[in-house]
């Protein structure tokens, strides 16, 4: 499956995202990757709540939400905020991708970013 909707994905079935070199872009930090992986284990939740987690600022982790939102990976999850509350959610169950499309790629910045994805991937 490639970059459905979230729900679109028929009942029992997950909602993979397939990343492209603009997804793998937004993932090329690590606390972005530890940001949507904690997202899709544990839910939804606040940036606050996801810096106390992770042992980050809230800053730095509302920062890197928004850059999430912006590459379609996590999105605002309005119905479970109360007053300024924040809240976020992952967009996809998880995500896949053929690592060798990757390693080749014209731009440097896309061949960072898969290495960076492997580690972390590797060591969480």
């Amino acid at each position: 499956m490639t970059e459905s909707e979230p729900g679109a994905a028929p009942a029992g079935t997950r909602n993979i995202h397939n990343i492209n070199a603009r997804t793998l872009r937004t993932l090329g930090h690590p606390l972005r990757i530890q940001l949507l992986s904690a997202l899709r284990e544990f839910g939804p939740a606040t940036a606050s709540g996801l810096g106390e987690r992770l042992g980050e600022s809230s800053g730095a982790t509302s920062y890197h939400l928004r850059q999430l939102a912006e590459g379609g990976l996590v999105e605002d999850a309005p119905d479970l905020g109360k007053g300024r509350e924040r809240w976020w959610r992952a967009v996809h169950d998880g995500t896949m991708f053929e690592a060798s499309e990757f390693r080749t790629h014209a731009d440097p910045v896309v061949r960072g970013a898969i290495d960076v994805v492997l580690h972390e991937t590797a060591t969480t």
